[in-house]
């Protein structure tokens, strides 16, 4: 019984892996626009995300970090990567902007290449999950 007590008491206190948190207001992205190689672009992450789950993403210009303030993406959580850089400030007054001047709604094209979604629709070379030859669910392959 202690074993197991300790057991649960060490998996609440690891820390959860990076990637898996949700995006938050003022996180950069990485998100696919269109299909193919050139289709991955960057954005930020302009307050929560909707009752479906997607959150609305400002493209942004990589060198510059100027965003394109007519249009957002909308995307849902394990589509996009986040990049590790936060700016608040720059989501605020994007938030701002679309409060006066409505943006035009676009949608994300997929996963991008490293997201949680992109990971479980695109196993890796040889189709195996784990080390067992098991699925993301946990079934074995025969």
């Amino acid at each position: 019984m202690r074993f197991a007590i300790i057991g649960l008491m060490s998996l609440l206190l690891v820390p959860p892996a990076l990637g898996s948190q949700p995006p938050r207001h003022g996180d950069i992205v990485h998100y696919q626009a269109h299909n193919g190689p050139q289709g991955s672009k960057f954005g930020i992450v302009v307050g929560s995300h909707d009752l479906a789950g997607h959150y609305k993403i400002s493209p942004i210009k990589p060198v510059e970090l100027t965003p394109n303030l007519h249009h957002v993406v909308n995307a849902p959580a394990g589509h996009v990567n986040t990049v590790g850089i936060p700016d608040q400030r720059m989501a605020s007054d994007i938030q701002r902007f679309h409060r006066s001047h409505p943006p035009e709604q676009r949608y994300a094209a997929g996963p991008v290449e490293g997201s949680a979604d992109y990971k479980f629709l695109h196993p890796p070379p040889g189709g195996h999950y784990g080390s067992m030859g098991t699925t993301p669910r946990g079934r074995r392959r025969r």
